[in-house]
């Protein structure tokens, strides 16, 4: 059970699927705060573990000691049978894969802590959420599909193969800064002067601080800008609620300077255009390098 704690009208709508043996909730909604506090957890529950990915938008979430933004795109993970925040400032789009308890070891030593975002541009990230989508995509056709237990077994491996995180002390001051930077971009995200001088201004750092910042993590300041807009304008593209809009449209509003830089960065990066993306009702198709 959870309880609504900023007393704002809260809007949304929740989809599960639990076929193939993995169970996958699918989350959107408006602003919005809500915590689940000890006194609601039940001692007999089986312990669960959440793994969001963050589709659209901003999810700021603390368990325990811990907490995160985690911006569109990001990945984090938490316990159901501990007690948690999550607060949503704007419109958000979250998909969860629900795991046993028993596998939080190996959680914890790829992804970190709880509620520690890893940002959508690092490989883990990457691998994970594709696997992810790829869950729900098999869900949605099951009949002739993987065997029941398959999917869990393909993440649970995917997450054993994945390199170990050697986690920072959470008093690094270049966790905050970097936490800064990101959702200082996420909120300016469809401006089109969004430069590093400007985002280093507003953290504040230097320019080259900023890219430090980035480069620890294996991205930079604009492959991680444009990233975000893409994946955005994606979303936008292929969700009916923007049919209305015009392809040019979309990339304008995700920060895109013209309908032919928009046309350009789509293709190499999906591997078709813009309005064969929107034709396609957003399905699946391979991501090119770069």
């Amino acid at each position: 059970m959870l309880i609504l704690t900023d007393g704002r009208p809260a809007h949304g709508r929740v989809v599960v699927g639990d076929d193939l043996g993995i169970r996958t909730i699918r989350i959107t909604g408006g602003a919005c705060t809500v915590e689940r506090p000890s006194r609601l957890i039940r001692g007999d529950e089986a312990p669960q573990l959440h793994l969001m990915l963050t589709l659209d938008g901003r999810i700021d979430i603390e368990q325990g000691d811990a907490g995160a933004q985690v911006g569109g795109g990001g990945l984090a993970w938490y316990a159901s049978t501990e007690s948690y925040r999550a607060h949503a400032p704007g419109e958000f789009d979250l998909l969860h894969v629900l795991l046993p308890g028993s596998v939080g070891p190996l959680i914890r030593d790829v992804l970190g802590p709880p509620s520690t975002a890893l940002p959508a541009q690092e490989a883990s990230t990457r691998l994970v959420a594709s696997l992810m989508r790829g869950i729900v995509a098999a869900q949605a056709v099951s009949v002739g599909g993987p065997a029941p237990g398959t999917l869990e077994a393909a993440l649970l491996g995917l997450l054993g193969a994945l390199p170990r995180r050697a986690q920072r002390p959470r008093d690094d001051p270049r966790e905050a800064l970097f936490d800064t930077a990101v959702r200082y971009i996420h909120d300016h995200l469809g401006e089109t002067d969004l430069s590093p001088a400007r985002i280093a201004a507003a953290v504040p750092v230097s320019v080259r601080y900023l890219h430090l910042l980035f480069a620890e993590r294996e991205m930079s300041v604009a492959g991680y800008v444009r990233e975000e807009r893409l994946l955005g304008a994606a979303r936008d593209l292929a969700d009916p609620a923007h049919a209305h809009r015009k392809v040019g449209e979309i990339g304008r509003a995700r920060g895109f300077v013209s309908a032919a830089h928009f046309n350009r960065s789509f293709a190499r990066r999906f591997g078709r255009t813009p309005g064969r993306h929107r034709e396609s009702g957003g399905g699946p198709a391979l991501p090119r390098a770069g």
